[in-house]
């Protein structure tokens, strides 16, 4: 599978992981994941949208290391007090569990 812009990012997740229902048609795991950068520690939210890796995602807890492999997307919208805001996230098409390395990816 080709990626033009593909990010690789291991770190320790944040909160539980959540699995929420967005409609009748698609499900998507959510998770946060801490990880260590040039200025100390940094924060990016991960989606799971791959039905496959959904499972994987039921798996993992608070504290927990994984390596995701994905897609950066970034979101802009207006707060409510008219102030432009913008969130870069991460599309996982690979995610593995550092400890045991057990993963998961997407299905073609």
């Amino acid at each position: 599978m080709s990626h033009h812009n593909n990010a690789v990012i291991q770190g320790r997740i944040v909160f539980e992981p959540e699995i929420k229902v967005v409609s009748d048609r698609y499900t998507v795991g959510k998770f946060r994941l801490a990880f260590s950068s040039g200025k100390g520690t940094s924060y990016i939210d991960v989606d799971v949208w791959d039905k496959n890796m959904l499972e994987l995602v039921r798996e993992l807890s608070k504290g927990q290391e994984v390596k995701v492999q994905g897609e950066l997307r970034s979101r802009e919208w207006m707060n409510p007090s008219g102030e432009k805001r913008n969130k870069i996230s991460l599309t996982a098409f690979t995610l593995e569990m550092a400890a045991t390395g057990f993963q998961g990816s997407i299905s073609e």
